[in-house]
């Protein structure tokens, strides 16, 4: 299959499953499934992992940490080194400018030092 039947397929899943969860957000049966699942997975799952996973849930998403920072960072890291690796030699061979080959590389330190200021800061408010 070519890449373009692949992504419609995977865009129609994420169309589909989005409209699922939001009527069945609006009719309740999504909480009733989500609870009959926690309860079945609770007598699967020992005590001690649950008791973990909640610790590392909350120390995730309600404490103010840098592990999104630092996944951020790296995330970016991995997309621009294949970028230098596949499109910088191709596009000096085009003879592009050196401006223009450079120009996602400063776009990069502007996304990733707002990224940081916007993670790290507390937030102000003035009206």
């Amino acid at each position: 299959m070519d890449f373009l039947v692949l992504f419609l397929f995977y865009l129609a899943l994420l169309v589909i499953g989005g409209g699922t969860i939001c009527i069945c957000a609006k009719t309740r049966h999504l909480k009733g499934l989500v609870r009959g699942g926690t309860q079945i997975f609770s007598y699967i799952i020992p005590v001690c992992l649950q008791r973990a996973t909640l610790r590392l849930l909350h120390y995730l998403f309600h404490t103010r940490n840098h592990t999104f920072i630092i996944l951020h960072l790296i995330l970016q890291g991995m997309v621009y080194t294949e970028y230098t690796w596949e499109i910088f030699g191709y596009c000096q061979e085009l003879d592009f400018s050196l401006w223009y080959l450079l120009l996602p590389y400063l776009l990069l330190i502007v996304n990733l030092v707002f990224f940081t200021l916007s993670c790290v800061t507390d937030p102000v408010f003035s009206f």
